[in-house]
């Protein structure tokens, strides 16, 4: 059975701590917004021995591929959750778009992402489903 991950605060938001359980957590567009938000955070606990941080951040990195995103949806992902962490608005300057059109894409991002970890977790695993696929 598939693994999904759970991302979980203290109450002073001053550490992430990550859990990996079998949970709807990341097949649902909140825990998806959750886990990108807290993406730098995750990425540092790798680096104090959190293997469930690890196994988290390839499992996005995995779904991201296999949502295929278009180059729009990424382009908001990357300026909303990347290094810069944009507001919407500000995210449309930087894109040229409509604040309207960033909250779109990023819906339609968020939900593909979350479908990926659905499907991952109705089959059993993330490798039977690219197995099935890939055969």
């Amino acid at each position: 059975m598939g693994t999904a991950g759970t991302v979980k605060r203290n109450q002073e938001h001053t550490e992430v701590r990550c859990v990996v359980t079998v949970t709807a957590g990341l097949q649902r567009e909140a825990g998806i917004k959750l886990l990108l938000r807290d993406f730098y955070p995750i990425a540092e606990r790798r680096y104090t021995g959190d293997y469930a941080a690890c196994d988290l951040l390839l499992d996005l990195q995995d779904a991201l591929k296999e949502a295929k995103l278009t180059d729009r949806q990424r382009e908001v992902l990357s300026l909303m959750y990347g290094p810069r962490q944009l507001t919407q608005s500000e995210t449309a300057l930087a894109a040229g778009i409509a604040q309207k059109n960033v909250s779109l894409h990023l819906g339609a991002a968020v939900a593909r992402i979350a479908h990926v970890f659905r499907s991952w977790e109705n089959c059993g695993s993330k490798t039977e489903v690219q197995a099935s696929r890939a055969g």
